[in-house]
């Protein structure tokens, strides 16, 4: 009885496993698909205003952020670093502070607390002589999670 209830577990487990991977590459798929059509709007927009031309950039450079931390879920056994959470939080900001300048002050106080709790997590742990301190912003965070 014990060795069958083994069996569908690890079935099970193989099976959601499938499924996260599955969702994984879509995931990057549709990032790709969403970079090349942020592209050809950048090059249709190129002389439209500056502020146009950034805000597209960091839309794509989100992108990028989110094929990096794929890459990464499956480079750390199936575990990504959750500070590219913080790097994808700080561009999003960014962009809302350039293309809502209604509420750019709001966007920028909250730019500073996301900057401002890096900071003090990375010199933290360099002057602790801490050799991950990587790994201990990703244990922070999940934490606070």
């Amino acid at each position: 009885m014990k060795n069958v209830k083994s069996k569908v577990e690890k079935f099970i487990i193989k099976i959601l496993n499938i499924l996260v991977i599955t969702f994984w590459l879509l995931i990057v798929l549709v990032a790709i698909f969403l970079i090349i059509n942020e592209l050809i709007h950048l090059f249709h927009i190129y002389n439209q205003g500056f502020d146009k031309v950034i805000h597209t950039l960091l839309v794509i450079f989100i992108y990028i952020e989110i094929i990096t931390m794929t890459k990464k879920y499956f480079e750390e056994n199936y575990h990504f670093p959750k500070r590219y959470l913080i790097y994808i939080a700080i561009t999003a900001l960014a962009r809302h502070i350039i293309g809502d300048m209604k509420h750019a002050l709001f966007y920028s106080i909250s730019l500073f607390i996301l900057v401002l709790a890096f900071t003090i997590i990375v010199v933290a742990n360099k002057k602790y002589n801490l050799k991950d301190w990587k790994k201990v912003i990703d244990d922070s965070i999940t934490f606070l999670i």
